[in-house]
């Protein structure tokens, strides 16, 4: 059973709705690339053949037109459930399978009613494996680019001992609001 319900408003609205069978998505390869057309309102969903301990990434290519980038994604298993999210235009931290099946991959609507994407269109491929980290010593500044080819920057250090770290953005570039760290 599907209900549909309008929330906002005491307007009447026209929907159109399509139920897919998951056997009907394509599927996705690791390290595929795929570049695809945006529809303004609709879903897209992609089959990912996974095996246990497989540690893929959702990796934002760029794509163009109007909003690619204000979408979600969610990466789910074959009951249903949510193993991960993200957004299109951003990548996504890297995950291990815990058993083997079908993942899928769901590209979400627009996120906002105001934000379509006609004509837009979005590239993107999953990748296996996790990236290196390069790895850097304590009081070490580290220098780089972010950009949407090279979207995070990965560095490993160890520590031996207790010991309290701070992290200095050492300068105010170009959106450095828009930069994030996480260990």
């Amino acid at each position: 059973t599907i209900t549909l319900q309008q929330n906002y408003y005491s307007s009447t609205y026209d929907f159109t709705v399509q139920q897919l069978d998951t056997n009907q998505l394509p599927v996705l390869s690791y390290g595929q690339s795929v570049t695809t057309a945006l529809p303004s309102y609709a879903s897209l969903g992609y089959q990912i053949n996974a095996t246990v301990g497989d540690q893929l990434s959702f990796n934002a290519l760029g794509g163009s037109g109007n909003n690619y980038g204000q979408r979600p994604w969610s990466l789910v298993n074959q009951y249903g459930q949510v193993l991960q999210q993200g957004n299109v235009g951003t990548d996504g931290n890297p995950y291990t399978v815990t058993a083997t099946g079908p993942l899928y991959l769901l590209i979400g609507n627009p996120l906002y009613y105001w934000l379509p994407t006609t004509g837009a269109t979005l590239s993107f491929e999953v990748d296996q494996g996790v990236a290196t980290p390069t790895p850097i010593t304590l009081g070490q500044a580290v220098t780089g680019t972010v950009n949407a080819q090279t979207q995070s920057q990965t560095y490993t250090f160890n520590i031996t001992q207790p010991t309290a770290v701070q992290f200095n953005r050492l300068n105010d570039g170009n959106n450095a609001w828009n930069t994030t760290w996480n260990l």
